[in-house]
């Protein structure tokens, strides 16, 4: 019983540590991967997750995660517009006509963009490419909901803009 307490007194520190940890560095993403690394031991042979993980709950894990960080960076967009001056925002039908031609996609044509990407990992890669490809079954429908709900709202989060620049 003394085992179970003090392993859950454990994790819940560990999940304090790691929580505080992403609030305090959410802008230093290189601190955010080098951790992430860490944990899911990568660069190590080792599996990184445990065998026994239910692969649906945790594509749904990973979905509520970014559907949680796209409702906050749009929270924290609109507490941000509330601070700027009103624009007039002129409706020409030119921009109007552009509108109305907007295609989504659909799941089939997000699974084969992801197969026609390089299948490369990069440092900035907060998940390793063979896992999204492993998991494409239960991943397509949440990447593809994060593609519409970035591409209707005409913001792309800046945690996504970033690239590794390497000198040779």
């Amino acid at each position: 019983m003394k085992k179970n307490n003090t392993n859950k007194l454990m994790n819940e520190a560990r999940r304090q540590f790691y929580k505080n940890f992403i609030e305090t560095n959410n802008s230093n993403q290189h601190k955010l991967f080098a951790a992430a690394k860490k944990l899911l031991n990568h660069g190590d042979k080792r599996v990184a997750f445990p065998p026994s993980v239910d692969i649906l709950e945790f594509a749904n894990q990973m979905g509520t995660y970014f559907v949680e960080k796209i409702h906050n960076i749009h929270t924290n967009l609109e507490n941000i517009g509330h601070d700027l001056p009103e624009f007039e925002v002129y409706n020409t039908s030119e921009t109007t006509a552009h509108l109305s031609n907007f295609n989504t996609l659909t799941e089939e044509d997000v699974r084969t963009l992801i197969k026609e990407c390089g299948k490369k990992n990069s440092a900035v890669d907060p998940m390793p490419t063979s896992l999204v490809i492993d998991l494409i079954d239960v991943l397509l429908p949440t990447i593809t909901k994060i593609i519409h709900l970035s591409l209707d709202s005409g913001t792309f989060a800046d945690v996504w803009k970033c690239a590794l620049e390497t000198r040779s």
